[in-house]
């Protein structure tokens, strides 16, 4: 022992002793007698946690004591993990730090390879003095850093690095003796490398010499080297040429090196993660290496060579853990190629029977074949494979001889996995119908599971990772109702005392987003009362439940989600109350116990929580209230971020949400005061870049405003965006979409009347078509853009020049040129609007107008994609009453047009008073001829309950002015 030197002790904490209190009550004494006991010294005593130890870094100091003694070692109680960044070896005589244990054995190591330089020099080969001095040096090599054996049978941790210059010494150790061997033998100057020595000495020389080999091929699986493998191979290969040249039993590779080679193979599986070619070529070596043992064993040339369950474990494990879409297939085929072996002689190959690492093994493949796969076709076929082997397991006996083995959980919640898989792809493919059934089989899986285990088999105990995963699948295709049946159930399990671990706050937020994303009305409120659950299980000490920020902002973008108006928004900001409130209290207890540091700072609200409530007010449709509510919660994310809150740092999100608000607020400088709310986020904390999101909400702006120039202003930010996305180093997120010129366009329309609005309108479509065309417009035109150009021209009474959009919208549809923007209904309804709004004297100009709108009536039953709707049957209704002045040809019209509207189902309240009104030019004679049945019993009101359902049965959302059931004003039939 080294008496003038001071050296730390390093205590590795337990998961249950990392509290303060506990770190004083139970380590103090056991360091006490362990210092006493080694009679050892030290300065300083490091006491640090498993979670803050990387492979990477020293370990951050917790807490710190002093003594007066002085020590060389780490501290190797029960009490301590292992970790891999201060391991020790300890010998008998004394204890010595890693890294002088390492540093004394490559001296050791250079000395003896300088020795056996000195005899190549001389032209001698390898003395056996020598030799038994490699072996010595090699042993401890392999006792100090890979051996399973050392630290009194449990395994250390250590960095890579250190074991790889272990095996790169005992590798060049090793070669001076294989070299030296194979000269001898190549050269026939001796059969046994050995010669000269006594048979006692012989014997445990070479006995030395096939240890050191394996313990070299051992190394060689532990090193993490890429082509670790191969070079464990490339030792195989050297003793089986010198066991079949010489003949000496000792270079005899027997089960134990050739499963060391398979397991450096294996092992090389996780240390080419980007060489998929590579990876794919393990298993093949592998398999080659199989077969030979196979061969070797059968013709009795090597019968140690036979190989057993643990070789054939490690090739379906590298299968497993390749990128072949074959895995699986191939797998089972190992599988069953191990069960014909034990078959055809129960024993003599009763060491290859498969047992359960060899069924999760083979199940491992088909999962990650479920989980690799693009199609969910593929991903089911795998996820039914892997179900098929597991009721294979269940076939205990074949022919009277043990076959195979009892599933556990293990098997069982692969499988699972396997199909919630399945249920993933399938959903990301659009087949809901097949993702129902991936996620209906996980369910059965689980439930068998949850029965066998409460039947008393422990070893098919379910795990929560599995309820998660079946919750969540459950969830996404499902919904939140069957999802939050799963969480009630799991919650039951455990309240029951069956040993079932409870749910934890994952299991709690799956429901809630499902929640969150769903549409119902109740939506929010169902989240929220999760929520409130976990809240109440933590405060009764279920700490597992505890919320976090996550779960928080689910529930917040739920209500943002509810829009029913001021109420969710009030409640949103109220849960980001709550989130401050518990921050708060938490944080009180956090400053009293340095224990915690950093615990809670998951539930602290972000800068997610901030937009998401923002955007819950900007839904309110209370447009004033929700911009005042917007602009205080920016500034307090402001303030927070400022206090040393990072998370709450506003972003380019918050600031565009923001000028969102100010767009909708109505205010008369709303778009300068957005254009000022730009600047100072380009200034912010270094600069933010506005994005397309903030250009379109300043544009809408500036669309809002009855300011003069603002669609000139607007059209401006455009060109800018333009400018800004152009070129190879453009800002891509500053690149104009349709909501940017959709946008312009709602502007134009609403300003019709404006002189040049529609000849602008119409260049900004051509625009869109061109860009979009030309490439450097990534979003699908729709017919969106196309109407608001036709709703221009038809308020301008420009009927000829809406036709003309609408046939340029068909020729660019049918060629494939945009193949979204198909006419729609509201195409043609539009250009009716504007042939009911024609004001003319003219008799022939009236003519063309009825029958423009009659023929786009015939159009629109003549398409296979289109169907006329109660708002194209009360267009029709005006035009007829406005271009027609012959009482008998109007009334022929009407009772047509009537007919028609029943016949598809259309009648509604618009309609009605639409045919009302256009009636009343003839006393409303005919109108009342036909819906007098149809009367209110006590006034003149038509009882929309009382019509035939047959008439209202396609109606959509009815009556665009009223519910079904609803009656009529008198003043919409009465002069």
């Amino acid at each position: 022992m080294m008496s003038n030197q001071y050296y730390p002790i390093v205590v590795v904490l337990s998961k249950q002793l990392q509290s303060q209190e506990r770190c004083a009550t139970q380590i103090a004494p056991i360091l006490r007698r362990w210092v006493h006991n080694n009679q050892l010294l030290t300065k300083s005593c490091y006491i640090i946690r498993p979670s803050l130890a990387t492979a990477n870094s020293f370990p951050a100091v917790v807490s710190s004591c002093t003594a007066r003694y002085s020590s060389s070692s780490v501290l190797a109680e029960p009490i301590g993990a292992g970790i891999r960044n201060n391991p020790t070896y300890n010998k008998s005589e004394g204890a010595l730090p890693l890294k002088v244990s390492i540093d004394k054995l490559e001296k050791q190591t250079k000395v003896l390879l300088s020795k056996v330089k000195a005899l190549q020099h001389q032209q001698k080969g390898v003395t056996p003095s020598i030799r038994s001095q490699i072996y010595a040096l090699i042993k401890s090599w392999d006792d100090l850093l890979w051996s399973k054996k050392r630290g009194g049978g449990k395994p250390v941790m250590f960095y890579q690095a250190d074991i790889q210059r272990g095996v790169l010494a005992a590798n060049e150790l090793l070669d001076v003796v294989l070299l030296d061997d194979q000269r001898l033998y190549l050269s026939n100057t001796a059969t046994n490398p050995s010669t000269g020595l006594g048979s006692d000495e012989e014997s445990h020389t070479n006995n030395g010499l096939r240890n050191s080999c394996g313990m070299v091929i051992n190394g060689w699986a532990h090193s993490g080297f890429h082509d670790a493998g191969w070079k464990a191979k490339r030792i195989l290969e050297t003793m089986e040429e010198l066991y079949e040249r010489g003949n000496n039993k000792y270079y005899k590779p027997i089960l134990y090196t050739y499963n060391g080679v398979l397991n450096a193979f294996m092992r090389n599986m996780n240390q080419q993660k980007g060489s998929s070619n590579h990876i794919i070529n393990i298993p093949y070596e592998m398999e080659q290496i199989l077969n030979r043992m196979e061969l070797l064993a059968s013709t009795g040339r090597n019968p140690d060579a036979l190989p057993n369950n643990m070789a054939y474990n490690m090739l379906i494990t590298a299968l497993s853990r390749s990128h072949d879409p074959k895995a699986g297939e191939k797998s089972e085929q190992i599988l069953n190629r191990m069960q014909e072996l034990y078959e055809q002689s129960p024993r003599l190959r009763a060491n290859v029977r498969p047992d359960k690492f060899t069924f999760a093994s083979v199940l491992d493949a088909w999962y990650k074949v479920a989980t690799s796969s693009n199609h969910y076709r593929d991903s089911d076929a795998a996820a039914r494979r892997a179900e098929a082997i597991l009721r294979r397991m269940k076939n205990r006996k074949k022919d009277g001889v043990q076959c195979y083995v009892k599933p556990n959980s293990v098997v069982v919640s692969t499988v699972i996995c396997a199909f919630t898989a399945t249920a993933q792809n399938a959903r990301k493919t659009g087949n809901h119908g097949a993702a129902r059934v991936a996620a209906q089989r996980a369910f059965a899986l689980l439930e068998g599971q949850i029965q066998s285990y409460l039947d008393g088999d422990q070893d098919m105990q379910p795990k929560l990772i599995i309820f998660n995963r079946v919750m969540d699948a459950f969830a996404k295709t499902f919904g939140p109702v069957r999802a939050e049946e799963i969480l009630s159930n799991l919650e039951q399990l455990h309240q029951t005392c069956t040993g079932i671990e409870g749910p934890d706050v994952y299991s709690y937020t799956i429901v809630i987003t499902a929640w969150s994303k769903c549409a119902t009305r109740d939506a929010a409120e169902r989240a929220d009362a999760i929520l409130q659950r976990m809240e109440a299980l933590y405060l009764a000490g279920a700490t597992k439940a505890r919320p976090n920020n996550f779960t928080y902002n689910a529930v917040i973008i739920a209500y943002s989600r509810n829009r029913q108006g001021v109420v969710s928004a009030e409640k949103a900001e109220k849960l980001l109350e709550r989130m401050e409130r518990l921050t708060s209290i938490e944080g009180a207890e956090k400053s009293s116990n340095s224990a915690s540091v950093g615990k809670h700072d998951d539930l602290r609200p972000d800068k997610i929580t901030f937009s998401s409530v923002m955007v819950a007010w900007m839904n309110s449709n209370e447009p004033a209230l929700a911009y005042s509510r917007v602009i205080a919660l920016h500034e307090q994310m402001e303030r927070l971020y400022h206090e040393g809150n990072e998370k709450c740092k506003p972003d380019t999100v918050s600031f565009s949400i923001l000028i969102s608000a100010l767009a909708k607020s109505n205010e008369e400088d709303a778009p300068q005061k957005a254009e000022a709310v730009i600047n100072r986020m380009k200034k912010f904390e270094g600069g933010l870049r506005p994005n397309v999101y903030t250009y379109n909400s300043l544009i809408l702006a500036w669309v809002n405003s009855n300011q003069p120039d603002a669609m000139e202003k607007a059209e401006a930010i455009i060109e800018e965006m333009v400018k800004r996305s152009s070129g190879e180093n453009g800002d891509k997120d500053a690149k104009p979409d349709h909501v940017t010129f959709s946008t312009i366009l709602d502007g134009l329309s609403q300003r019709y009347n404006q002189e040049g609005v529609a000849d602008r309108a119409e260049a900004m479509l051509e625009q869109m078509i061109d860009r979009y065309c030309s490439g450097t417009y990534d979003v699908q035109l729709t017919s969106y853009p196309f109407n608001n150009v036709i709703v221009i021209y038809a308020r301008l009474g420009k009927i000829e020049e809406a036709v003309r959009i609408l046939r340029r919208m068909e020729t660019l549809h049918s060629n494939g040129t945009l193949p979204e923007a198909a006419p729609t209904v509201v195409t043609y309804n539009t250009i009716l609007v504007g042939c009911a709004a024609v004001s003319t004297q003219d008799e022939t100009r009236r003519r063309n107008v009825l029958s423009l709108a009659v023929f786009l009536l015939n159009e629109i039953e003549n398409s296979e994609t289109l169907q006329a709707d109660s708002f194209t049957y009360g267009e029709l209704f005006s035009v007829c009453g406005n271009m027609i002045t012959d009482d008998e040809e109007r009334s022929k019209s009407f009772l047509d047009l009537f007919q028609r509207c029943c016949r598809d189902g259309q009648i509604n309240g618009f309609v009605i008073s639409r045919f009302l009104a256009a009636d009343a030019l003839s006393g409303a004679a005919l109108f009342w001829k036909l819906f007098y049945p149809y009367r209110d019993d006590n006034d003149y009101y038509v009882d929309i309950k009382k019509l035939p359902a047959d008439w209202c049965r396609n109606v959509e959302g009815l009556p665009q002015h009223r519910k079904k059931g609803q009656k009529m004003s008198k003043t919409e039939f009465l002069d």
